[in-house]
């Protein structure tokens, strides 16, 4: 007998789950990512709506999950009629808090409503771990590689289910329950860079004359651009509607105090754009938050206030 079929298929997986050399991750707030990228919680959001990010979630109801394909691979949504005796091929036990991806139709629900019951949890890395396995049980049976390919490609498609769902269970994920992979921080880096260096393009520029100056343009800096493609003062901007997202404040209705949190946060969180050597530690948050102000981006509750005494 072998140690598979000793400890059963859930509680063999189950020990594979649990080993201390499965890959670690970094699963960051929608704020938090955010704000290492310079973007609004929003844009992160949409990405995952539009099928461009995988948004993950916490597993709220801790139990054995079935994942509904059967052994030729196709899955039970796709069978007409009833699915009664057609038993999913694949069985786990997901443990409470652990995070998955959230199906696509999920995210466009939380987005609207601010909160889902999940229809599931995408576990890629466990479908292809089961599939591993079960070929090496299957190495005899014809066509049990095609079925495998088949599987392999719906393991991002079809999420696990509980196998013996209740009527009663209520638990939702929220929105501020998402998180991102940080692995997929370097890729939206590039992704922003890439669509900034498009925008940046003017649509007449191939047809200006050499030597020719805009007069819009005559007397303005060049702000200093990052790896991001966004300048170093922008880049400031969005750090601090980041930080008064991550910290529940109005943009346009920050009270008194709320704006040295932000300078707190904003140094805790992006050192590399706030820190400075200069005499006031707190001159470039200072030249961004003016920035920000002039621009409506964030102000101050009682600005009007502070204008009519001058």
């Amino acid at each position: 007998m072998t140690k598979t079929e000793l400890m059963g298929p859930t509680g063999f997986w189950l020990e594979t789950l649990l080993k201390d050399d499965q890959p670690k991750r970094e699963y960051l707030p929608l704020a938090a990512a955010a704000a290492r990228l310079g973007c609004e919680s929003d844009y992160l959001l949409d990405e995952g709506v539009a099928r461009k990010l995988d948004l993950y979630a916490p597993v709220l109801r801790e139990g054995l999950y079935a994942w509904p394909v059967n052994d030729r691979g196709i899955p039970h949504a796709t069978l007409v009629g009833s699915i009664d005796g057609v038993a999913p091929v694949f069985h786990a036990r997901l443990q409470y808090g652990e995070y998955a991806v959230l199906p696509f139709a999920d995210i466009e629900k939380i987005k609207i409503e601010r909160s889902v019951k999940p229809s599931g949890y995408i576990c890629p890395e466990l479908v292809l771990r089961h599939i591993d396995e079960w070929q090496q049980v299957q190495q005899q049976v014809e066509q049990a590689t095609a079925v495998a390919d088949l599987m392999k490609r719906r393991a991002k498609g079809v999420a696990w289910v509980l196998a013996h769902p209740s009527v009663t269970d209520a638990s939702a994920v929220r929105l501020e329950m998402l998180r991102v992979d940080g692995n997929d921080l370097p890729r939206l880096r590039e992704q922003q860079l890439a669509q900034s260096t498009a925008a940046a393009v003017p649509s007449d520029a191939a047809h200006s004359n050499p030597g020719q100056s805009s007069q819009k343009d005559e007397g303005r800096a060049s702000p200093a651009e990052d790896d991001s493609g966004l300048t170093t003062l922008e880049e400031q901007i969005r750090a601090i509607e980041a930080g008064a997202d991550a910290l529940n404040l109005k943009r346009k209705a920050i009270e008194r105090g709320e704006k040295k949190k932000l300078l707190t946060w904003c140094l805790e969180h992006r050192p590399e754009l706030f820190e400075s050597n200069s005499e006031r530690g707190d001159s470039k948050f200072m030249e961004a938050w003016k920035k920000a102000s002039r621009q409506d981006r964030i102000i101050s509750k009682h600005r009007g206030t502070y204008a009519n005494r001058k």
